[in-house]
């Protein structure tokens, strides 16, 4: 989205944080995708809290931009796999299912849509505050 300072930054993270606690969200499974960002991937379920969070984050922001909240962690980062390949790392990859939590947010500059090594470089934390 458009650029932010790190100080709008930190403060739509503050905004939208108030009255919450960390985030407990169910990982569901591994997965891979085409796209670079998301070869290998924890999904996540649902979370009405997380929703919430996401809602009040766009409220706050002096730059809000659309976004369909899809929450996962990656794992890898990589273009180049085949699908049977990254079929083969899902299935061998040991992630703890259940409850994970999460007890701090971050929000994170990234100029252009990751294609490679040297875009995921460039990405920049402007704003870290703890979920407390």
């Amino acid at each position: 989205g458009p650029v932010l300072s790190a100080n709008e930054a930190a403060k739509s993270l503050d905004i939208a944080r108030q009255g919450r606690g960390p985030l407990c969200l169910e990982a569901i499974g591994v997965e891979y995708a085409d796209t670079f960002t998301r070869t290998l991937f924890v999904t996540f379920a649902p979370s009405a809290p997380l929703q919430a969070f996401s809602d009040a984050l766009k409220n706050a922001s002096q730059t809000p931009c659309e976004y369909t909240l899809n929450p996962h962690l990656s794992l890898l980062y990589h273009s180049g796999l085949s699908d049977a390949e990254k079929q083969r790392l899902a299935r061998s990859v040991s992630v703890p299912l259940g409850e994970l939590r999460f007890d701090a947010l971050a929000a994170v500059w990234i100029p252009s849509e990751p294609r490679g090594k040297a875009d995921v470089e460039q990405w920049r934390i402007l704003a870290r505050q703890p979920l407390l």
